[in-house]
């Protein structure tokens, strides 16, 4: 990668020693031997996160990412008793947002930010917030908790005491780019009226579409989006549709299979 840049290119980067968490292997839970689920992580720099990962989104492709992409993930998916990283891979929080009204927010990415927007695949839940080395570890442990609370202070200002719970339910490996994500519920004392002058006053307007916004009723999201001929669950973005029947889920309102 370095090679296909010149010098003085790496020299402007805004972050050239700033670095991402990245998953380098999960080892699966044991129980019979005592072994709980256990993410491997180290420092990713942003240089790399730039000139691999999201350099995969570019219009036309890079060949070798793509071929590079392919037997990654031929090896992450391969059927095995840990799951191994042989590239890099930077570590998110993605949570879906129930407000004290029981009400699960939904948001459309913009299709300028992301590739997968603008092949349709639009509709997501918030927040999304990559974990940062310096901030987000502490004693040698990831502060999970720590970072999703940092990321609807960010991008909503909710205050600690205005969260409710905070659940994670799974991981997830991003196909289009080989970042990966721990997927989440968070449950907020805040209204859906408070939370959407929030997202219109502090929401990134680059990222989202905030004047689609939706607040929908969670015992309506299903057949709102996931049935019928409203919503395809084909609009949503891969992410987003796991974190929205997560959710579900956790409310005994989906069974997964």
């Amino acid at each position: 990668m370095q090679g296909k840049i010149e010098e003085k290119e790496i020299h402007k980067d805004t972050h050239p020693f700033s670095t991402k968490v990245g998953l380098t292997q999960i080892d699966y839970p044991l129980p019979r031997e005592g072994h709980s689920l256990t993410l491997h992580v180290a420092p990713l720099s942003y240089w790399t996160v730039q000139k691999f990962n999201r350099q995969m989104l570019e219009d036309p492709p890079d060949g070798e990412l793509l071929a590079l992409k392919e037997e990654s993930l031929e090896k992450i998916l391969s059927a095995k008793d840990k799951v191994t990283f042989p590239c890099p891979s930077a570590l998110y929080i993605e949570m879906s947002i129930i407000t004290s009204d029981g009400k699960l927010v939904i948001l459309e990415k913009h299709k300028q930010l992301s590739a997968l927007a603008r092949t349709g695949h639009r509709w997501t839940c918030t927040i999304e917030e990559g974990l940062g080395w310096k901030r987000d570890i502490h004693d040698g442990r990831l502060d999970f908790y720590g970072a999703a609370k940092q990321g609807v202070s960010t991008e909503l200002k909710i205050k600690p005491d205005e969260i409710d719970t905070i659940s994670f339910y799974g991981i997830a490996l991003e196909h289009t780019h080989l970042n990966s994500a721990l997927l989440g519920v968070m449950t907020l004392k805040v209204s859906e009226q408070d939370l959407k002058q929030r997202i219109v006053e502090f929401a990134d307007p680059g990222e989202f579409v905030l004047d689609t916004t939706r607040f929908v009723k969670v015992d309506s999201v299903f057949q709102n989006f996931f049935s019928g001929s409203n919503e395809s669950s084909a609009s949503w973005h891969p992410t987003g549709r796991m974190r929205a029947l997560l959710t579900l889920h956790s409310l005994n309102l989906y069974q997964l299979r």
